[in-house]
């Protein structure tokens, strides 16, 4: 997720069979957390790269989809809570 280049995965086995854990393309190592994917993303959308803006775009609908999913649970369990 640091560059926004994609690879195939003859070059991606490659690199990991050669101990490389980094981003082939630009050498940074990739996010530990999933926190820090938001702010990679970010950085490549101001610099106006289409896939990013792309994938920004997909990750904020994805990330709503996901907090509906949860909210929707919760308060099930709420519901079923107050009439059990």
């Amino acid at each position: 997720v640091c560059c926004m280049k994609r690879i195939c995965n003859g070059c991606d086995v490659a690199a990991k069979l050669g101990g490389m854990n980094d981003c082939v393309f630009c050498r940074t190592p990739f996010p530990k957390i999933d926190d820090d994917i938001p702010a990679t993303i970010q950085k490549r959308v101001s610099k106006k790269d289409p896939l990013a803006i792309a994938l920004g775009e997909k990750y904020c609908h994805f990330r709503a989809k996901i907090l509906a999913m949860i909210q929707t649970r919760v308060a099930k369990k709420d519901h079923e809570a107050i009439n059990f």
